[in-house]
């Protein structure tokens, strides 16, 4: 799922950058809301991408129909929002689909932090693993904070603190931002190469594995039940994992 600003053109492009870069297994599938794609229609953007639920809700049933071995939700920025409330309408209408969902990744997510944990309590049992993806020099999510009156988005967090009591997992690449920082994910070359022999995904929350510490990168700590893994340009594997691997 695309965030603001971005036309059907640009978030399909952006979906085939990512299974392309990232090297992500299986079938990728672009789910488009109404984004106006222009930068000053924040509050349009953010009316469309809530209008969106259902439709996001029924193409989550579709590619269960299809009988996938496993289904894992990516959603950048707006989006982000987006996919949270879907979950959350999910969990309160008790849709069965929602317990065939193996993964969430929210990329640089523009959530009020207060928001994101009711949504979460909404859900109850967030789809594991669930991870999220932050900056601090995510300068347009310093822009939201400041339009909303709020002092940080969840995607531009600085520790863990906030969400260490959820089952959820921290992924900090405010080393590898650049100009914006608002989608590092897929601009930064040097974090695209780490990712891509990492497998920081499953390294983050694979949580059989997570308990032998020595099989992680010394940036991985643990919060309580939230943990945080901060990824710098000069860490190396201890070993290697497959990235979102069907396992």
């Amino acid at each position: 799922m695309h965030g603001f600003n971005t036309t059907f053109a640009e978030g399909t492009y952006r979906t085939a950058q990512m299974k392309h870069d990232l090297q992500l297994p299986g079938v990728m599938t672009h789910f488009s809301w109404p984004s106006l794609g222009e930068p000053l229609a924040y509050v349009h953007d953010r009316d469309s991408a809530l209008f969106s639920r259902d439709g996001l809700i029924e193409m989550i049933h579709r590619v269960r129909d299809a009988g996938p071995q496993r289904i894992v939700l990516m959603a950048h920025s707006m989006g982000a929002h987006l996919l949270m409330e879907a979950l959350r309408q999910m969990a309160l209408m008790r849709d069965p689909a929602l317990d065939q969902i193996g993964g969430v990744v929210l990329i640089a997510p523009d959530i009020d932090v207060s928001v994101f944990r009711q949504q979460a309590r909404s859900i109850a049992r967030l789809p594991q693993p669930f991870l999220i993806v932050v900056s601090q020099r995510d300068r347009a999510l310093q822009l939201s904070a400041r339009l909303t009156g709020e002092p940080q988005r969840l995607g531009n967090l600085p520790s863990s603190e906030a969400v260490r009591d959820l089952p959820v997992t921290l992924v900090d690449v405010t080393a590898f931002s650049s100009r914006d920082g608002h989608f590092t994910v897929a601009s930064s070359p040097a974090l695209i190469g780490l990712l891509g022999q990492l497998g920081a995904v499953n390294l983050a929350l694979n949580t059989a594995e997570a308990a032998n510490s020595s099989l992680l990168p010394a940036g991985f700590r643990p919060f309580r039940r939230a943990s945080e893994v901060v990824l710098t340009p000069d860490e190396q594997p201890r070993r290697l994992l497959p990235f979102l691997s069907s396992d």
